[in-house]
């Protein structure tokens, strides 16, 4: 609950997350269904804003749009398998959340500074 220098970093890491999984969830849709869907649109933005929940304050902005895109793409496949293997999950929140939210915990293994890593004790 600090405000501190990191804050603005947060900001815009959550954001650009946000936006990358919105946009990732949209082109996936396209190419799968043919057309933009609003349902796969918002589970995209959940997604990027999930996974990025780990790492918010450690990631630099480049990596936040990479970690939020793989999200929506890994939320968006999930959803489709999950409809195709008849298991009803209407709002999505298991593939915006779960498989989301494991993204972003092992990307923050790969994708952050090896120095912040240190200093959350791994």
């Amino acid at each position: 609950m600090a405000v501190d220098d990191r804050v603005p970093l947060i900001l815009v890491n959550t954001n650009l997350a946000a936006a990358a999984g919105g946009i990732a969830a949209l082109a996936i849709t396209w190419i799968y269904e043919g057309k933009a869907t609003v349902s796969q649109l918002l589970i995209g933005i959940v997604a990027g804003l999930v996974s990025i929940t780990a790492g918010c304050h450690i990631v630099s902005p480049w990596s936040a749009m990479v970690i939020g895109s793989i999200g929506a793409v890994m939320a968006c496949g999930s959803s489709y398998l999950l409809a195709k293997l008849r298991i009803d999950d209407v709002v999505g929140a298991v593939p915006a959340h779960a498989v989301a939210g494991v993204w972003g915990t092992l990307a923050l293994a790969l994708l952050a500074p090896p120095s912040s890593l240190v200093l959350l004790g791994f």
